[in-house]
């Protein structure tokens, strides 16, 4: 059988905001099942080689596959609906079969809404997407596969969701060798990234990790972590790797493993992974850092104390001051998250979390606004509510305002979030720190936002 799988041709927030593409890793698990399976498959990383939506529908079309998989984010659904429309409508035998955060959580009102969608796979899709290719292959009913939701005669039928996965290790390596991984860079550096874990044992308001990938922290093991970077750095010469789970740092005994194997195979790559705040001791950084890590990721995500209480974030304000200052003692990078435009905020809390992001100078922060994902009990409390304000999903994408905030309009929301960029890029020591590193993209993301605040 023949399999593409693709994504939105819709640019992702952190392509806008940090001028970064990321191998979808989604896809690449999907494809690696289907080649394990022994099918003929193709991924067209749509956004990355700069495919229109037209072009990608033609791209189907010339490949003409039996099944195509889409992965769709809630900004970007809209756009993977047409695409599927548009394929169908050119190749009406076609299965089309959705996957993703958005529509695992939306997955009977996708089906309802459109017909030209055959199946969504609902949470971790690798084993509901193998089950799948061989019904059909087979011209089976799908009837029996978990994490399934699918359409018979008219019908949206929903099966049960499938167990998560206990054991990460057998699963096999993204298919690397199908994404343009040429064309992956930070700042210039050749970069990929992996996934060492899934599932998160915390509850933040706004996110919907928990709810995708369990409340149970599950992990690869540390061999397995580092054969795959060995892999992407010997095979596709990758000088930069993220570690994109939720929380890295989960086990400071495995992290220490890993930095163990790091350090004995002397690999030459560098690596970033996320931590929370409050969870960093001194010899586990200085570990990490000798075993090639460059940065921390932390959500640190406001100065207010009411806020970040609000979102289940479970920390002090000061325990991000404590993390900060341990990690420049150890001569790590942080990239700091800082989000803007919670229920509880207020122009003043606002301001305060601009000032808390220069206060705290990390060597590169994210702004956003609070945004209410489906599958999040934030998304639940806006509905209930009534707080949503856009029936648009390309609107969310973390830098418009699609939700009430009863202590501060839509537009100064957005004017606060230009200046947030504004106050922090355009500082005299950030402005150094990249001209010395030749990196002006931020300089450039902080200039058009402060073009954008003077026109307003």
């Amino acid at each position: 059988m023949r399999v593409l799988l693709t994504n939105s041709p819709s640019r992702s927030a952190i392509n806008q905001v940090a001028g970064i593409r990321t191998p979808p890793l989604g896809l690449g698990y999907l494809a690696a099942i289907a080649e394990q399976a022994g099918h003929e498959v193709r991924v067209v990383d749509a956004p990355t080689v700069g495919l229109t939506r037209e072009q990608l529908v033609q791209q189907i079309d010339d490949d003409e596959p039996d099944l195509l998989g889409v992965s769709a984010t809630a900004n970007g659904f809209q756009d993977a609906l047409r695409v599927v429309v548009e394929a169908k409508r050119k190749r009406p035998g076609l299965y089309a079969v959705l996957g993703g955060p958005h529509v695992t959580f939306l997955d009977e009102q996708t089906l309802q809404d459109c017909r030209a969608v055959d199946a969504v796979a609902r949470g971790e899709g690798e084993e509901t997407f193998r089950q799948l290719m061989e019904a059909v292959v087979s011209g089976a009913e799908p009837c029996g596969i978990a994490g399934l939701t699918y359409r018979r005669n008219g019908t949206v039928l929903r099966n049960p969701d499938r167990p998560l996965i206990a054991d990460l290790d057998p699963l096999p390596f993204p298919a690397y060798h199908l994404l343009p991984m040429d064309r992956y860079a930070l700042t210039g550096t050749p970069y990929a990234c992996i996934m060492t874990s899934r599932g998160c044992p915390y509850h933040c308001t706004f996110c919907a990790s928990s709810h995708l990938f369990g409340n149970r922290w599950r992990s690869r093991s540390p061999e397995s972590v580092v054969e795959e970077m060995a892999y992407l750095r010997e095979r596709f010469g990758v000088e930069y790797i993220e570690m994109v789970d939720d929380t890295f740092s989960v086990s400071h005994r495995r992290v220490d493993a890993i930095c163990d194997l790091l350090i004995s195979r002397k690999l030459d790559v560098c690596w970033t992974a996320s931590a929370r705040v409050g969870s960093l001791n001194e010899p586990i950084l200085r570990k990490m850092k000798a075993a090639g890590c460059r940065a921390i990721f932390l959500g640190f995500e406001s100065g207010s104390q009411d806020v970040l209480d609000y979102l289940c974030k479970g920390v002090r304000v000061e325990d991000a001051f404590e993390t900060m200052d341990l990690v420049r003692r150890v001569g790590l990078e942080v990239v700091g998250s800082f989000i803007l435009g919670s229920p509880q905020d207020t122009e003043d809390t606002v301001r305060e979390t601009i000032r808390f992001a220069r206060k705290l100078s990390p060597n590169y922060a994210q702004f956003s606004i609070l945004t209410p994902y489906p599958g999040t009990p934030l998304y639940e409390e806006a509905l209930a509510k009534g707080w949503l304000t856009s029936p648009d999903w390309s609107q969310f994408d973390i830098l418009r305002p699609v939700m009430k905030t009863p202590g501060i309009s839509a537009k100064k929301l957005k004017r606060h979030l230009d200046w947030a960029f504004i106050s922090f890029y355009l500082r005299p020591r950030f402005l150094w720190q990249e001209v010395r590193r030749r990196n002006l993209h931020f300089i450039s993301r902080a200039l058009k936002g402060l073009s954008a605040y003077i026109r307003e």
